[in-house]
């Protein structure tokens, strides 16, 4: 099946769903599908009072214009498209992910996030680097906690200008490589090419990271023009300090409820520096697979975020084809599987349970939530463990793994 035609199917069921059904004005309500600063409800509130403690002013007046089925259908597909340059399994998978197409009929401002995150890695992955730190620098400045997937992104395109002047190419987890050739060098040359990229990746990196912050400058200056002064930046504040307690997938919420009051700044720190403090350890771990501390990052950032909901583990979710070397080695595929899908089936249940029928209560949601929580973790860490086991193996020449465990990570 040609990729045009993947477009226009999928397009055209996203369409159908718009039009002939009642799903979106059934789920842009949903919790699971968006929050109290994605909704598009709250975008037509901020459009109405013109405040913007709730979503950015610069995604407010774009969404102003753009709130229509043709732009949000549009997203998935420009996003595709610019995976499909990383890998087509991956293109596919996003196209037609439930989820994806849930959200997108939710019309949640995640969609754009992850079309942001996504379609920045794909450009990292392609040597644009502008376009990579601009997309990403976007949805720093929308959402905020995008920002802790700079460093990883980093990598990429480290990773990128390390393989310009490799010659062969080869395709491997769907990602395009290069192998470098092999040749002799002439006595005469004082450094080697090698030796030259190790001089000047620091700076390329340092230059990267300039231009994100000079990007992220202007569009936070471009954020103040649309507001008419500096009081948006009350979002962030918000999404930090976690002022609205309205019930959601994340962590934060329930403990936030039901905590004195004089623990809640030390919890609320605590449970915030998860969203950054995995970033270094995992850069490190994973400095030879940059695309894979990406990914894993994002799976952190979509656990620990103030105010998560299903549709962040989208960008976790669709570059998971690109690591299928990685399914061999793990150790519970199945298990987990199933139990990320039977959490993803108790979320409405339990909310049912307690909004419509009230036959439980708040922490019959929250056991729900924690148990999505716990599955995605359960992602995170098989792909870590796999990731290790192949490492292993490579070292040892193809050993029998089986009589092997490995006990820490």
């Amino acid at each position: 099946m040609s990729f045009t035609l993947d477009i226009s199917l999928s397009a055209a069921l996203r369409f159908f769903l718009f039009y002939a059904t009642p799903l979106p004005a059934l789920l842009e309500r949903r919790l699971e599908l968006s929050t109290p600063f994605t909704s598009i409800a709250i975008l037509r509130e901020s459009l109405a009072t013109e405040s913007y403690d709730r979503m950015s002013p610069l995604l407010t007046h774009s969404l102003s214009y753009l709130n229509h089925p043709l732009f949000w259908n549009s997203i998935d597909i420009l996003t595709a498209v610019a995976l499909r340059r990383v890998s087509k399994r991956c293109a596919r998978w996003y196209l037609y992910n439930p989820l994806t197409v849930i959200t997108t009929l939710a019309q949640s401002s995640v969609s754009v996030q992850n079309a942001l995150v996504l379609t920045a890695l794909a450009m990292a992955c392609q040597k644009r680097a502008f376009t990579a730190l601009f997309l990403l620098s976007t949805a720093s400045v929308l959402f905020l906690y995008p920002a802790a997937l700079l460093p990883p992104l980093l990598m990429v395109l480290w990773k990128a200008d390390e393989e310009q002047g490799m010659q062969e190419e080869r395709v491997h987890d769907g990602v395009i490589e290069k192998v470098t050739k092999q040749t002799s060098q002439s006595s005469r040359t004082p450094t080697t090419p090698q030796a030259q990229h190790t001089k000047r990746t620091p700076y390329t990196s340092l230059k990267h990271a300039l231009i994100f912050s000079l990007q992220t400058i202007s569009l936070l200056s471009l954020s103040r023009y649309f507001a008419g002064d500096w009081s948006f930046v009350h979002l962030y504040s918000s999404l930090i300090l976690v002022t609205d307690l309205t019930p959601n997938t994340g962590l934060f919420w329930y403990l936030l409820v039901e905590m004195f009051e004089q623990f809640k700044g030390f919890f609320t720190a605590v449970l915030q520096a998860h969203t950054v403090v995995y970033v270094p350890s995992v850069c490190i771990f994973l400095s030879h697979r940059p695309t894979l501390a990406y990914t894993f990052l994002a799976g952190t950032l979509a656990i620990f975020k103030s105010y998560p909901c299903m549709a962040d583990v989208n960008v976790l979710v669709a570059l998971l084809p690109l690591f299928s070397d990685l399914f061999e080695h793990a150790r519970h595929p199945v298990f987990v599987a199933a139990l990320t899908v039977t959490a993803a089936g108790l979320l409405p249940l339990f909310r049912y349970l307690w909004l419509r029928v009230v036959t439980g209560n708040a922490n019959f949601y929250y056991a729900s939530t924690l148990l999505w929580t716990f599955s995605n973790g359960l992602v995170l860490t098989e792909l870590l463990y796999a990731e290790a086991r192949r490492m292993f193996v490579e070292r040892q020449g193809g050993v029998d793994t089986t009589k092997y465990e490995i006990r820490q990570v």
